[in-house]
């Protein structure tokens, strides 16, 4: 090694303004419709092994709240002491 580095040139990533009427807002706005449309599943993963307890709760986003936003996997009293006796 001789101590002489060829550092690369810097290339920033383009800034988009998302005006309206542009592309770019255009791909936004359908990208945030097709998120609102779609429901995620949270599951729940202890100890590296996903938990089943057949008890589904909805979330629903306090911004979108009529639209459900996901569902997740509820933990219950007697799961605690079902992991506490696993562990």
């Amino acid at each position: 090694m001789n101590g002489f580095f060829q550092i690369p040139k810097a290339k920033n990533e383009p800034v988009y303004d998302y005006a309206p009427g542009t592309t770019e807002r255009q791909k936004l706005q359908n990208a945030i419709a097709k998120w609102r449309s779609e429901v995620q599943n949270i599951h729940m993963f202890i100890g590296g092994k996903e938990i089943r307890t057949g008890i589904i709760q909805q979330f629903f986003h306090l911004m979108t709240w009529p639209i459900k936003s996901a569902n997740f996997i509820l933990e219950t009293t007697n799961m605690r002491v079902w992991l506490l006796m696993r562990l």
